[in-house]
């Protein structure tokens, strides 16, 4: 091999999991629990290798994006996210893992969901959970949400009686 090609292989050379991590991760306060915070947004797209998270998050203050990333789990999500958390458009069949407590909106839209059980106990903007083709409960939907409830496009229409029933929603109900 000549020198070139090793130079060339050097500089072309994937990053190892690890190295990506650290990358990513510089501007990250790393907990004595081994998780991350951060009072940055967060993109989670290159976090995300078989379907999951790579590192877990207790603390997002700004956005948490983990949209259209192939994502099959929430495991490692943020605990709680300041603003919003967006994980639309991945394979997701339940919210397990996901926040408990969001400050603005959560969007959880075009995903495989069989039920709402994981989603955050409060969200404090929109909650957003349409086109979901398989969902056909609301069983663990949020306690509360203070901005609007949209969730039509399910396996079955809902009602606004029925969103009522498990929800409080300050805002208007979409089905």
């Amino acid at each position: 091999m000549s020198n070139i090609q090793k130079i060339a292989e050097e500089i072309f050379q994937a990053p190892t999991k690890q190295e990506l991590v650290e990358r990513i991760t510089k501007d990250f306060v790393k907990n004595p629990d081994g998780t991350y915070s951060t009072k940055e947004n967060v993109d989670a797209a290159l976090l995300v290798k078989n379907g999951k998270l790579i590192i877990k998050f207790k603390y997002v203050s700004g956005d948490f994006k983990c949209f259209k990333c192939g994502l099959t789990s929430l495991e490692g999500a943020p605990e709680t996210v300041g603003k919003r958390f967006n994980c639309d458009l991945n394979n997701l069949t339940s919210l397990e893992g996901g926040p408990r407590l969001v400050g603005d909106d959560f969007l959880c839209s075009h995903n495989k969901l069989v039920s709402l059980e994981g989603s955050p106990k409060v969200v404090q903007g929109d909650f957003v959970c349409y086109y979901n083709n398989r969902l056909s409960s609301l069983k663990g939907a949020p306690e509360v949400v203070r901005g609007d409830f949209y969730c039509y496009n399910a396996a079955r229409q809902f009602t606004e009686e029925e969103v009522r029933a498990v929800c409080k929603v300050r805002g208007k109900i979409h089905v």
